[in-house]
């Protein structure tokens, strides 16, 4: 309790106290009370009551001066901001910087008090990161950033703004900027421009960038004339040269939406490069010819959102040698299928790369075996692949790996390793994962995922198929499936010719609706083999004590049941309502489906 709550302060108390102490003698009171002697027993409940008081108020007393103890003891040991050492106040500023607001944090610390804005703006380097983005900077604020930190900043963003306007307003903020980063472009260590500057600014900026390290360019048009309204794009790749030119230690490139340089040597120490919607000349762009310049290269994107190649047709020949990327960690291609397959048929990667795909064509088409090469050398990754995942919620396919990462000899499960997206998830894309299942010789998880209630859902035969591609599968997982795909896969398993998954040992069946006789089929047709089967978040339409009958009967497998639902047994009264009313059209319905319609009364244990 604090003082606070009782409504009291540290200077009343002592007062508070005294005059507790001046009401527990209470002799005079009894007296007036009762002018008569009072009887022995009445003396005792007097007596017991004051004593109850006392103790009460003791109590009181003893959390009031643990309540004061406490406070003494924040106010001894928590001093104000304004009291710590400059170094330790700078300290803290430059933690509330690198949280992620950058600059702007910093200017609203330096509006609190005179203290705070004084060691704010008297530290530059508080002032390394900028952040033009708002639009709302004016000419006299650039140069006033500049001020703060002579030796310049290491990140200036300068991007968001109107860049169609001619405004003299924005006139006059463009020239501050361009003003600003010549002054100052030589101790830069990392530039966004999605801006209008021109295009010899990088030739007229003296000295050059020569610690630039990140550079992200977002379309940069060309700075219309005085007769043209209209922003025109770059007519000419010498932009982009001539901010390479002088750029030694650049690593980090991000080019959006821009004409590719075509010069062989700017590429030369990037480590991470990311193009999106390139503007591509002929002759201007040569992808192998980067990955041959870039030994250190670690991460490459390439996406292109309208379906178009970035391929002409003299450059989509096949290399005379695979092009070996072994520092590349990770691959993403957003390219039409065409490229993508071009690609990575002309690379040889290692072991620890990631690869995302997607395949942007406008036809949608395209499959899994239209976008990975036959030659195994350019994906050696594929022949370490474990799991193969299917996932038609998120329309993705996963391959996953498993790798000795400890050193310990112990093979733990990664994340996939390759990713390919989805628009469309229907047969034969299923059966078209015959080229992929060629390439995937370790496979050895199978694990279908996808959604209820779908109306593209994967069928039986679409199952049989694919598991007729995997043959040396050892475990098979189904979530959200078909019920229908357990039956069919426990008749292929136990009299097909060839036998289906003669390796298998384990299968996962989760969040399905089931019926016991489908459970007991999977686990009699594989019990001969010594397998597991794990039954987990499923519900079966008949009441426990009968499906645990049923199930009790397999024997020869590990049978495992967990999180299940059940259906309660139905009343007679129930029973004798359900016999009169006709059947709903729902219902019958329902009794050609796994799961139960939405308005229909389940009740579950």
């Amino acid at each position: 309790m604090s003082l606070q709550e009782c409504g009291l302060d540290i200077q009343g108390l002592d007062a508070f106290l005294t005059s507790l102490q001046r009401v527990w003698p209470v002799e005079k009171r009894f007296e007036r009370l009762f002018p008569e002697e009072p009887n022995r027993k009445a003396r005792k409940t007097i007596d017991r009551n004051i004593r109850n008081v006392t103790k009460t108020m003791n109590d009181v007393i003893g959390s009031f001066k643990e309540t004061i103890a406490n406070l003494n003891s924040l106010r001894n040991n928590e001093a104000p901001i304004n009291s710590l050492p400059e170094k330790v106040i700078v300290h803290i500023f430059d933690l509330a910087g690198d949280s992620g607001y950058d600059h702007e944090c910093i200017t609203r610390i330096s509006w609190i008090c005179a203290l705070w804005r004084k060691i704010s703006l008297k530290t530059p380097s508080l002032w390394r990161c900028i952040d033009f983005s708002t639009g709302t900077i004016s000419p006299r604020i650039v140069q006033l950033y500049v001020e703060r930190n002579p030796e310049m900043p290491r990140s200036v963003k300068i991007l968001e703004y109107d860049c169609c306007s001619c405004s003299p307003r924005d006139d006059a903020r463009r020239t501050a900027y361009e003003r600003f980063l010549i002054k100052r472009i030589d101790s830069v260590r990392e530039l966004e421009l999605g801006c209008r500057i021109p295009n010899d600014l990088f030739t007229i900026a003296k000295p050059q960038p020569i610690l630039l390290e990140a550079l992200s360019i977002r379309c940069i048009p060309s700075r219309p004339s005085s007769s043209s309204t209209s922003a025109a794009r770059i007519p000419e790749d010498r932009c982009i040269k001539d901010i390479f030119d002088g750029c030694p230690n650049l690593r980090y490139l991000c080019l959006d939406g821009c004409l590719l340089p075509s010069a062989s040597t700017i590429y030369n120490g990037l480590k991470i490069l990311k193009i999106s919607s390139p503007t591509i000349l002929p002759d201007a762009f040569d992808i192998f010819s980067i990955m041959r310049r870039t030994p250190s290269l670690e991460f490459l994107s390439l996406s292109v959102s309208d379906g178009e190649s970035i391929f002409r047709i003299k450059t989509a020949e096949r290399v005379e040698e695979l092009i070996p990327v072994v520092h590349l960690k990770q691959l993403t291609l957003e390219l039409p299928a065409s490229d993508i397959l071009h690609i990575l048929s002309n690379i040889t990667v290692s072991l620890s790369v990631r690869i995302s795909l997607k395949d942007t064509s406008t036809s949608g088409t395209a499959t899994m075996n239209s976008i990975l090469p036959l030659d195994p050398r350019c994906l050696p990754c594929l022949s370490v692949s474990e799991k193969l995942s299917i996932d038609r919620q998120s329309g993705k396919i996963d391959i996953f790996r498993t790798l000795d990462t400890t050193g310990s000899g112990e093979t733990l499960e990664s994340e996939p390793f390759l990713t390919y997206s989805i628009t469309s998830f229907n047969a034969p894309t299923v059966t078209s994962l015959t080229h992929l299942t060629l390439n995937l010789p370790g496979i050895h998880e199978l694990a279908i995922l996808e959604v209820k209630n779908q109306s593209e859902k994967f069928k039986a035969g679409d199952l049989v198929t694919l598991l007729r591609l995997v043959p040396d599968i050892r475990r098979l997982r189904l979530h959200s499936c078909d019920s229908g795909i357990c039956q069919l896969f426990a008749t292929h398993a136990q009299h097909g010719r060839p036998r289906l998954c003669h390796v298998l040992e384990a299968v996962y069946l989760e969040d399905m609706a089931l019926k016991e006789r489908d459970v007991v089929a999977i686990s009699t047709s594989l019990a001969p083999h010594g397998l597991s089967v794990s039954v987990l978040k499923c519900w079966f339409e008949n009441a426990e004590e009968k499906v645990m009958k049923v199930l009790e009967t397999v024997q020869g497998i590990d049978l495992q049941v967990s999180e299940t639902q059940f259906e309660k047994p139905i009343s007679s009264e129930d029973t004798m309502t359900e016999a009169t009313a006709s059947p709903a059209a729902e219902d019958l319905e329902y009794s050609k489906s796994a799961y139960p319609p939405k308005n229909k009364k389940w009740r579950y244990k």
